[in-house]
């Protein structure tokens, strides 16, 4: 949806982005640590407020990027750009069933 706003609303000079950020700290992150479908989020580092606005001010406003991806770590940025491409691939499940794991212990 967001490519299309893009494209759509270029001609009037409003530019469209998207940001896909990791697990954030708030509050929300806080009361969802004993739920297992939230395992995942737990899966790697949590971002702090204040690196997601660094990344948007660094990575996007000034470089117009039509996509950002956040992550905890650069594994964990390439592989939701990897997910989001190929999301119905074998090796994306797997990942995830790992990634699910490895949440679970650190919940």
């Amino acid at each position: 949806f967001s490519m299309c706003a893009a494209k759509d609303l270029a001609e009037h000079g409003v530019f469209v982005s998207i940001v896909c950020p990791d697990a954030i700290q708030t509050p929300m992150v806080d009361l969802q640590l004993h739920y297992k479908e939230s395992a995942m989020a737990y899966s790697g580092g949590i971002l702090a407020v204040e690196d997601v606005v660094s990344a948007v001010l660094e990575k996007l406003v000034y470089t117009r990027r039509r996509e950002l991806f956040i992550g905890s770590s650069w594994f964990r940025e390439k592989g939701a750009r990897f997910g989001d491409i190929f999301h119905g691939a074998r090796v994306i499940y797997m990942a995830e069933q790992s990634m699910r794991a490895k949440g679970i212990q650190a919940q």
